[in-house]
């Protein structure tokens, strides 16, 4: 059993024995026999509501100020886009393939390669918020965007904001 499911249980639990002493001392025994499984069902769906509505609120906080929203800026043709909060949309996710930069050269593995719907090498940086252009041949990088908190993804020339910056 996980943290967040043990925290579940557990309140759900006292809410229903909570719940039980309540309907116990208001309207008897029945009633109290009663109230344990109504109140470990509802703090059961109070709880997970909560639960998930903190993920939200966390995924939305984590993606204006780290990761960026959307993931992935726009390909470089305009047409391969990625979606809101972690969907990569037009992008694949490249794993274990021999395009994929050097990666022992860094502590953790923070860059992941993604491949556009037009065939493009893209590599993102998710520690710094960079996001390179990849030559498939020469694996050489070149900066193509670059994050900046509740701003969104910039060009490394001209520092104005990308198309998917804009507000829709």
């Amino acid at each position: 059993m996980t943290l967040p499911e043990l925290v579940i249980v557990a309140g759900s639990f006292l809410v229903g024995l909570g719940a039980s002493a309540y309907a116990w001392s208001h309207w008897g025994v029945v009633w109290g026999v009663i109230g344990f499984p109504a109140g470990f069902v509802g703090g059961l769906i109070v709880l997970m509501l909560s639960m998930m509505l903190f993920g939200v609120i966390f995924s939305v906080a984590n993606g204006l100020v780290v990761s960026g929203i959307p993931p992935i800026p726009p390909c470089q043709n305009g047409c391969c886009t990625s979606r809101r909060l972690g969907d990569f949309g037009d992008f694949t996710a490249i794993q274990n393939s021999a395009v994929i930069i050097d990666l022992s050269k860094y502590e953790e593995p923070t860059r992941v390669m993604f491949r556009c719907r037009c065939g493009d090498l893209y590599q993102r940086d998710w520690k710094d918020g960079t996001m390179y252009s990849v030559d498939e041949f020469t694996r050489e990088e070149t900066l193509y965007r670059k994050w900046k908190p509740f701003r969104g993804w910039f060009a490394p020339e001209d520092e104005s904001p990308s198309p998917s910056a804009e507000p829709s």
